[in-house]
């Protein structure tokens, strides 16, 4: 509740002052916020990957799903979700493909290959549930399984960017000497399709001009290696016909109404995003209809 008064000056530009209240912060990995013009629709924002996030994705979903069973449609927003932890990515994994289902990842022991299965429970999304999932270069790690594996399994719409391409497992090992811990390296995985992830990124289906861009980060250069490159997979889904819906629709109506509180949720503030708004058109197309039949 502390009021404290700042003085700001950038280069030689006047200064300025403002006054800004001490508040709690609070990090939150999974937020959602119904969809503007997409009924039974819901935008999912998952931030990282981070311990209970399975629990706060279940009650996402239970929310969206309101007085229906299931949400009908998810705007699933993974853009900046660097990874985390990841028997949560595919805990997480299991509820959006409804069920278990298998990568491939090569570990250090010498294994060629190690099927890994999403631990089994509800499921809680069915196949009649449309998904889009929303990507950039911030996405990376396990961040980049889930949105291969979704593409893969559920026939979901990849839009927006190519992520990073950080396809490695690292385990932490505490130092006994000091304080910290020595990363290591322990395996890479690549799409349930066999493509390669690592150093090339997973592919959007199609490509949103305004998704955000980051830049490298420093930490993550030493994982960045330099595997043999491969084609992209194919899209999922039909595109041509969704691209004839795409361009029927309106243009959105516009930002909000009502202004919104200080204490919005970041899936909140992204429903007005431009590319937000874009793959709001898409997740409607990829809703309306069954001519866009799954391609394996």
């Amino acid at each position: 509740g502390a009021r404290v008064a700042l003085q700001l000056q950038t280069g030689a530009r006047p200064p300025r002052r403002t006054v800004l209240t001490v508040r709690e912060v609070r990090e939150l990995d999974v937020t959602s916020a119904p969809l503007p013009g997409v009924k039974g629709g819901w935008l999912i924002k998952v931030q990282k990957f981070a311990p209970g996030g399975e629990d706060r994705l279940a009650a996402a979903l239970n929310v969206a799903a309101g007085a229906e069973r299931w949400p009908r449609a998810i705007l699933l927003d993974l853009r900046g979700n660097g990874g985390g932890v990841f028997p949560v990515a595919l805990a997480m994994l299991a509820q959006l493909t409804g069920g278990a289902f298998a990568t491939v990842v090569t570990t250090r022991d010498g294994s060629a290959e190690m099927p890994i299965k999403a631990r089994e429970g509800g499921a809680l999304l069915p196949q009649t549930s449309s998904i889009v999932v929303l990507i950039d270069i911030g996405c990376g790690s396990a961040c980049e399984l889930v949105a291969a594996a979704l593409r893969h399994h559920r026939g979901a719409l990849v839009v927006g960017g190519r992520s990073y391409g950080k396809a490695t497992l690292q385990d932490g090992l505490p130092l006994t000497t000091a304080a910290g811990r020595v990363l290591v390296t322990i395996g890479h995985f690549s799409t349930p399709g066999g493509a390669p992830i690592h150093g090339r990124g997973v592919t959007p289906d199609v490509s949103l001009s305004a998704a955000r861009r980051f830049g490298q980060r420093q930490e993550d250069q030493a994982f960045v290696l330099r595997l043999p490159d491969a084609g992209a997979p194919s899209a999922s889904v039909a595109i041509a016909p969704l691209q004839r819906c795409v361009a029927t629709l309106p243009p959105p109506t516009g930002r909000r109404r009502q202004p919104l509180q200080a204490d919005a949720t970041p899936a909140q503030l992204a429903v007005d995003e431009p590319v937000v708004q874009d793959a709001i058109g898409w997740l409607r197309c990829v809703a309306s209809g069954p001519a866009l039949a799954r391609r394996r």
